[in-house]
């Protein structure tokens, strides 16, 4: 399998999973009237799900945009469950966004590299 579809198949499951993740999240947080961080699970869903469909369309930056929004999404799911008194959730959710930050920062650093030999 080459290289690049294997890149492309990885950011299309961690999309899936983000998507997935993120909904319930938001149908949850909605459910118990937090808006505060319901619309930003629901908006990171949303961005997913298009991530997913326009995925093999996406360019680099893109790809570098929607997890960097993960990644926001995730620092703001684990402020509110740290707030509301979670125990162990809270750092997974710490954890997510780091990881999504650095794999944006990543991604967007191999974009302007890819730019600056074009």
């Amino acid at each position: 399998m080459d290289k690049e579809v294997r890149k492309q198949r990885a950011l299309r499951i961690t999309l899936i999973l983000g998507a997935i993740v993120f909904g319930a999240g938001a149908l949850d947080a909605l459910s118990q009237g937090l808006l505060y961080i319901g619309i930003p699970q629901a908006i990171g869903a949303l961005a997913n799900g298009l991530g997913v469909y326009f995925q093999p369309r996406l360019t680099r930056a893109f790809d570098a945009f929607l997890l960097f929004t993960n990644s926001i999404v995730c620092m703001l799911t684990a402020i509110q469950a740290f707030a509301s008194g979670g125990q162990y959730l809270p750092y997974a959710w710490f954890v997510a966004g780091i990881v999504s930050l650095v794999a944006g920062a990543f991604v967007f650093i191999k974009y302007l590299q890819a730019q600056r030999r074009a």
